[in-house]
């Protein structure tokens, strides 16, 4: 006991009450003696109390007591056992700081946090859980995580879960989560196991509302689509080139010229569509398009076909990366063989005329 509180055991057996009164701190003081006293009268207390204690050199010390009454010489007494609990103590109140600021971090975040037991019984949510779910914090933790996802969603929500315990990880997931009132939205969680004492004791999740990042994806998934639409029905031939010349897509006007289905020229080059003097000249104009990143319009092609002589007008525009280099190139075509005819035509009418006039 001495050692526990800096003192010699003669110094203890000499203090007067007042200087024992002082070994207990002043606000534990009250509960302490208190305590003595009804064990002095034979009251039933609780065995173990934790109290403050003065040393010698005034810091504090956390002790456990453990008391029960006895006779001494014929008359009752208390006989106590102390045991230094600072370090547990320390470490307790290091736990509980370390609790209030996950739950403080928790709360700050935008998206769901929340934690669960092996069987789903959800034991922490934090505030953003209870705006999104329409639950007060206390009804949150009465439920059961499957309880906010659409049932149409439960059973690969359960394998997902199956696959988390196997091998520890976990995607993030698209589920229907289902409101308080009813109400639905999209939601995406991210899941993965608690673990203490190396075991999995439950799971801990982040669920974010992801309805405007949908709504989004469906616009742009539109606008895809009326592209589409447009880039196919233009008559205008359009078509995408990498870097190295090979086809990324073309639209419907080129595959009907060049009479090949569309998907067959994903990943080939001119090369394989034209004789290698007209393909080389293509070539050269891809490259120097890409190598300048400035556009090159108006480029005159002909070449012998099953129908004739064919004529063909291109304008290919670089596309640029965020540092102005070239990473790809688009081409707009169009069959300008009727024009070159009427042009000859006109050519060779005002040739006679002339000669005419001459003559």
């Amino acid at each position: 006991m001495g050692k526990l509180v800096g003192y010699s055991s003669k110094e203890l057996m000499l203090l007067s009450p007042e200087g024992i009164m002082g070994l207990v701190y002043h606000a534990d003081r009250a509960v302490f003696f208190k305590r003595m006293e009804n064990r002095l009268r034979g009251e039933t207390a609780e065995s173990c109390f934790e109290f403050r204690a003065v040393r010698k050199d005034g810091s504090l010390i956390w002790l456990s007591s453990l008391a029960s009454r006895v006779d001494y010489d014929g008359q009752p007494a208390v006989q106590g056992m102390f045991l230094d609990v600072s370090e547990s103590k320390k470490a307790s109140e290091i736990l509980r700081e370390s609790e209030a600021r996950y739950r403080e971090l928790a709360n700050c975040l935008p998206e769901s946090v929340f934690e669960t037991n092996l069987n789903g019984q959800l034991v922490f949510a934090n505030e953003r859980a209870t705006e999104i779910s329409g639950y007060s914090l206390s009804e949150i933790e009465e439920l059961n995580v499957m309880q906010f996802i659409a049932p149409e969603d439960r059973e690969r929500a359960r394998k997902n879960i199956q696959l988390l315990l196997m091998d520890g990880s976990h995607v993030p997931t698209e589920y229907t989560f289902v409101r308080k009132d009813g109400t639905t939205f999209p939601t995406l969680i991210t899941t993965t196991p608690r673990i203490h004492k190396n075991k999995i004791n439950g799971f801990r999740g982040i669920a974010l509302d992801i309805t405007e990042r949908k709504k989004t994806e469906e616009s742009l998934e539109k606008e895809r689509k009326e592209l589409n639409h447009i880039i196919d029905s233009s008559p205008i031939i359009i078509f995408y080139k990498d870097k190295k010349g090979k086809f990324l897509r073309v639209n419907q006007a080129f595959a009907e010229a060049q009479k090949t289905p569309k998907e067959n020229f994903c990943g080939k080059t001119v090369f394989d569509f034209y004789s290698a003097e007209i393909a080389q000249g293509m070539a050269n104009d891809d490259l120097e398009v890409l190598e300048s990143g400035r556009p090159k319009l108006g480029i005159i092609e002909h070449y012998e076909s099953a129908s004739g002589m064919k004529w063909v007008q291109t304008d290919k525009v670089p596309i640029l990366d965020e540092n102005g280099v070239s990473t790809s190139l688009i081409g707009f075509a169009q069959d300008i063989t009727e024009r070159k005819k009427a042009e000859e035509a006109l050519n060779s009418t005002m040739n006679n005329w002339c000669w005419l006039m001459k003559s």
